[in-house]
């Protein structure tokens, strides 16, 4: 069995994927903050604000790689 996960945007701000995943956006920023999602950091200079997204493809790769197994996908 394939599993297909679709992707319409390869990097997402915080905010952006709070609202999508049902979380709030402090809730994000400190697991961010914790290294449990990966991220891209586009500040050239990282004393000064900007920008940190979340890199949907590699969250991707880290939910295919998990052992974690869903009920459902061990059917058939």
């Amino acid at each position: 069995m394939s599993v297909i996960i679709h992707i319409d945007s390869p990097l997402l701000t915080m905010e952006e994927f709070a609202k999508r995943s049902g979380q709030s956006a402090d809730a994000v920023r400190h697991k961010v903050a914790a290294g449990e999602f990966p991220t891209i950091d586009t500040r050239l200079d990282k004393s000064k604000r900007g920008r940190v997204y979340i890199n949907m493809i590699k969250l991707a790769q880290m939910a295919d790689a998990s052992e974690f197994n869903h009920p459902t996908m061990n059917e058939a």
